[in-house]
């Protein structure tokens, strides 16, 4: 019989049914204590056949190369959840010091990485903030300013300092609020 060397939990309900899965593997461990100073996690909307989400923990070697760090199966995409997913890989990974854990714009997964990991510093991904600003609000706009306005929340999210993050805010505000204030404080509440 082959022994894997997957480090692992679970839960179940009072009916015996899987309601959270972790799991990691001590490579993943070994890679996590060199080169893990960064994290992102982020749970799939599609659900697998076993209608439960799926949080996936990733990191980056040197290289720049990804690596799996570990993947959770949840009952709920609920802080609860998160925190226990949270908590367990912490416990997989020790006394590790990490740097910066950047998540998707869920709240649930937002408050419980400030619980399971208070003194990390937190980041938004880029890419989900763009993904939902245009899944959300660009119906709002005529084609024309659209490009106007993408123009300058291009900058926004390029920005490189907080002093410029705040001069391109208050560019979008000055240009926006009048005519989209809904969707300047979309903007706003992600910043």
């Amino acid at each position: 019989m082959i022994k894997l060397d997957v480090p692992n939990t679970h839960c179940v309900d009072a009916n015996g049914r899987l309601t959270r899965l972790a799991f990691t593997s001590t490579k993943a461990i070994q890679l996590i204590r060199h080169f893990g100073t960064v994290l992102t996690m982020d749970c799939t909307y599609k659900r697998n056949r076993f209608k439960m989400p799926l949080l996936h923990i990733v990191s980056f070697a040197c290289t720049g190369a990804t690596f799996t760090s570990a993947i959770a199966f949840l009952s709920a995409e609920t802080i609860e959840d998160y925190e226990w997913a949270l908590k367990t890989y912490k416990g997989f990974i020790g006394n590790y010091l990490l740097l910066t854990i950047v998540t998707d714009c869920k709240l649930a997964l937002m408050r419980a990485t400030e619980i399971a990991f208070p003194i990390t510093h937190k980041m938004l991904c880029r890419w989900h903030i763009c993904k939902n600003v245009m899944a959300k609000h660009r119906t709002c706009f005529t084609e024309e300013d659209w490009q106007m306005f993408m123009t300058l929340f291009s900058g926004v999210m390029r920005a490189g300092t907080e002093d410029e993050l705040q001069e391109k805010l208050v560019q979008i505000q000055m240009e926006w609020v009048g005519t989209q204030p809904r969707v300047v404080q979309y903007v706003l509440s992600w910043m």
